[in-house]
């Protein structure tokens, strides 16, 4: 991978999938076992580290070039699928929530860990939080009544 000049506040074009990305200082952390982790310059795109880390291989890799999952470019049409419209239009409404519901626990993750977390501590953290809290009975009224005043 390119070095690129990695300096507080540079910006630069990442040589892998050309998308802009500033260095940013990351303060450093308080690990479990006392040490800290020192403060360091971060190569980040929105608000997020842009590199990663493969311990196996010891290199650096782009985050938005790492997936190996092929995309396919499909898209699905209302039209195609058998459910009437009154159950279609209540099923993408529930999936819609539904993914509101989890983009926000997962901000609230980011909030807690911080933007630089390892992508898949959040999900582990995401998927632990939305299992517990989709089990709760009355979630709805809940939700709506935090933070209201006694």
């Amino acid at each position: 991978m390119a070095k690129l000049n990695k300096t507080e506040g540079n910006e630069e074009n990442c040589p892998s999938c050309k998308q802009s990305m500033i260095c940013v200082l990351v303060k450093g952390k308080s690990k479990s076992d006392g040490t800290n982790w020192p403060d360091r310059l971060q190569w980040q795109s929105d608000g997020r580290a842009h590199y990663g880390f493969d311990k196996q291989t010891e290199k650096s890799f782009c985050a938005d070039t790492k997936s190996d999952v092929k995309t396919v470019n499909q898209k699905i049409q209302l039209k195609d699928i058998g459910l009437d419209t009154d159950l279609l239009e209540k099923t993408v409404n529930v999936s819609e929530s539904a993914c509101d519901f989890l983009m926000a626990i997962e901000y609230g993750v980011y909030n807690k860990l911080g933007q630089d977390a390892n992508p898949a501590h959040v999900g582990e953290y995401v998927k632990i939080i939305a299992d517990k809290m989709l089990g709760v009975p009355d979630l709805q009224s809940i939700l709506e009544g935090l933070g209201k005043d006694a």
